[in-house]
């Protein structure tokens, strides 16, 4: 794909006015991940990634299923007067991206750098190591490990922030998580766990969205027009939580949404209830592709269709 020029929304805002849209000149294409990496080392001035998101619409790929980018924007800070800014994109399903650049710098460029970007690599393998023996390390498990065995590890002369670690640490599990964002492998799945009267009070189902008469999930496109719907619970946790009579006739319910669980940035919505206590007890929860009242409204009404269904009493 040709790209003379790459406009992009400003980032420090949210709106599309056209006083917004700005034009970064592009000084690369079609790298991969590693040589973007290698690229912001070796050939640009220190820089600092200071956002990052995934809400713009993929144009490297032509044909391919609907996805998002993931964008980076990135300041020089070789002076601190410098207005530079870099603008990283990277289409993760090909591992194709570009680097455009913002405004000219006021200082001397070179040829070459040697930038550290990042943790440094003895970190970053400590990291993997522990990784690869136990998954399910936290944060702030490995930066206890690193801080107390530092001397032992023969860190005591490497210089890097204990706050880069969490980074490095979720980034490094996504990319140990095999991706499946096939529409064609999310439908199977969802119809391989659809709900149906006779199933087990404790199983997990999907549910909120149509089923074709060959049990195949119907999902929508994310458009306007056709919002996509997939939520999950299990009938136990529905009869616990939604059948008043269980609460002597009293429950207060409460609906939100978060952007950071999911991998392509949808809107994942939690419905739960409160009791006297003030205790939070989530019982279904939902991936939306918008956040809007209409949304809100059918994740509430297909959970009252299903209590419905198994008779559960709720107000």
């Amino acid at each position: 794909m040709e790209i003379k020029n790459l406009i992009t929304v400003d980032e420090s805002s949210n709106s599309s006015n056209d006083s917004n849209l700005m034009f970064w000149n592009l000084i690369e294409k079609d790298l991969s991940e590693e040589r973007i990496k290698e690229f912001v080392r070796s050939s640009l001035p220190a820089s600092v990634s200071y956002q990052t998101n995934r809400d713009m619409n993929c144009f490297f790929c032509v044909g391919i299923d609907f996805h998002k980018l993931k964008q980076q924007f990135r300041k020089c800070c070789e002076d601190e007067k410098c207005q530079v800014k870099y603008n990283i994109l990277l289409c993760e399903q090909t591992n194709i991206g570009s680097i455009s650049q913002k405004h000219e710098h006021n200082h001397l460029v070179h040829d070459e750098y040697n930038n550290t970007n990042g943790l440094p690599d003895v970190i970053k393998n400590i990291i993997i190591d522990l990784l690869t023996n136990n998954p399910k390390l936290y944060p702030r498990q490995f930066r206890s490990y690193i801080h107390n065995n530092s001397t032992r590890l023969g860190l005591d002369s490497v210089s890097f922030e204990m706050t880069q670690i969490a980074g490095f640490v979720h980034r490094y599990k996504n990319k140990m998580v095999a991706k499946k964002n096939k529409v064609e492998d999310v439908e199977k799945y969802l119809g391989d766990h659809l709900y149906y009267p006779t199933i087990d009070p404790n199983v997990p189902f999907f549910f909120g969205f149509p089923v074709s008469d060959q049990n195949k999930p119907i999902l929508g496109n994310g458009a306007s027009t056709n919002h996509l719907f997939i939520f999950a619970t299990t009938l136990k946790l529905l009869q616990i939580n939604c059948d008043t009579n269980n609460q002597s006739n009293i429950a207060l319910f409460h609906i939100d949404g978060t952007y950071k669980i999911t991998r392509e940035g949808f809107p994942m919505l939690v419905f739960g209830r409160s009791n006297l206590n003030r205790k939070i007890y989530p019982f279904a929860f939902g991936i939306v592709s918008n956040e809007e009242a209409y949304d809100f409204l059918h994740f509430f009404q297909s959970i009252k269709s299903l209590c419905r269904q198994n008779k559960f009493f709720l107000m």
